[in-house]
This record gives structure tokens, sequence and C-alpha cells, in this order.
């Protein structure tokens, strides 16, 4: 029993013990202002009637989220947590236990080539749908350390190079996804080209492939106006 007690030191258990779960679950009128998310917590579990389990170490440095209002227990914790990092579940005995909130984002990262397969610095990239930029440095490589996951698609842009369009590139959250190493092409004043469009392939665990070039097929619209023949 000591080794019990010890044990739930660290910890605060708040709220109604004896209280039906069905009643904590009742519409509840909250006046909960921003402030440490620890003294957020207990307060919520005095205005609610609720028990929660948490670590006050855990809390220390999180800030809560104003709460003003009618709501349902649990949609109000949810509320005050939001900027905090933590989330809350429910045990078996009904009572919320505060836990790391599992991560929303992922990161993008890759590496952009000349066409002699050498790293093309200064290349400018952008997600569609999106005001997220990134150039690459000098050995080529770029990345995005922090992007909601979803799937995209990046822009690669350069002075004297054909524009480059990376498609489904699928960001998942707690991940970071590799690109394969894509090659632009060289531009010519004479030969307006469409944009190269390539799959958003991963190497995650392996090196980037540097001699790998894409296979998208070149489209391309010269000048048109020339004699022909009644046989063209």
């Amino acid at each position: 029993m000591i080794r019990v007690r010890t044990a739930l030191a660290r910890w605060f258990i708040v709220g109604c013990a004896l209280a039906p779960l069905l009643l904590c679950a009742a519409p509840v009128t909250f006046d909960l202002p921003a402030q440490p998310a620890g003294q957020a917590v207990l307060a919520f579990s005095q205005q609610a009637q609720v028990e929660v389990l948490f670590s006050a170490d855990d809390l220390r440095a999180a800030q809560s989220a104003p709460v003003f209002g009618s709501h349902e227990p649990a949609a109000a914790l949810a509320l005050i947590l939001k900027p905090t990092g933590f989330t809350a579940r429910r045990n078996l005995r009904g009572k919320f236990v505060l836990v790391p909130a599992p991560p929303t984002v992922g990161a993008l990262r890759g590496r952009i080539l000349a066409p002699d397969t050498s790293g093309a610095p200064g290349i400018r990239l952008n997600l569609d749908g999106t005001h997220l930029t990134a150039t690459t440095n000098r050995s080529g490589a770029f990345t995005f350390p922090s992007l909601p996951a979803g799937t995209y698609a990046v822009a690669a842009t350069g002075k004297g190079y054909q524009p480059l369009r990376i498609t489904s590139v699928t960001i998942e959250p707690g991940h970071t996804l590799t690109l394969d190493a894509q090659t632009l092409r060289t531009a010519s004043d004479l030969l307006q080209l469409e944009p190269v469009v390539v799959e958003g392939r991963s190497a995650r665990l392996r090196p980037f492939d540097r001699g790998q070039l894409s296979d998208a097929p070149r489209i391309a619209a010269g000048n048109l106006d020339l004699p022909r023949t009644a046989d063209d």
C-alpha cells in the first residue's frame, strides 16, 4: 500500500469519485480564463465535478486555453488542453487521464539536382494550396520541417531551368518523408517546355540516388508557323 501511495504522490486525483458518469456528462457552465494548465484542470474538475488524473510535472510549463459558457465536460477539457500538447482519454473507470497528444504534423525533405546531377542551389519550392515555401541550399537539399498531415503537390522553379512539379506527396503525422532526388532540365529561350510532372516517390531509409532522372515525358511546342505541303 505504501508503494501505491508513493507512486501516486506526484499525481493529482481530483473531482467527484462517487458521481455517476452520466451526471458528469451533462452540460456545465464553465468560467475558465487562460491560466497555467495545471490550475485550469483543477478548476475544471471542481466546476464539472469530474475526476481528472494528471502529472503536475508534465503540465508545469503549459498554458491552457480559455473556456466560457455551457459545454459537456469532455468537450470543455479538450478546449482547455488544445494549446498544451496534451489530450484527455477515459480509463476503464470513466476517469479522465491526461496523456501527450499524438503528433499532427510531419516533415518533408529532398534534394534538387542540376542537369549534371550536382546540387542545384537557390531553387524555390512551393506547396500548392499553401503559403509555405523553401529554398534549396548549396547542395540542393531542402526541407519543410513542420507540415500538417495530408497530400501535397510541390512546385520547384529556378532561373534557367524548366519548372518541376512533384505530385502525390503524402505527409504522415510524426514522420519525415524523404523524396527521391529530382533532376532539373535546362530551359531554352527557343523552345518552350511544359512543366515536368513526377510522382512524389520516397526513399525513406536509403540514400538519395543522385543519378536518378525523371522519366516524365517532355511536351514541346516550338514555332509551328512553317511552310506546309498538302502531304503534311
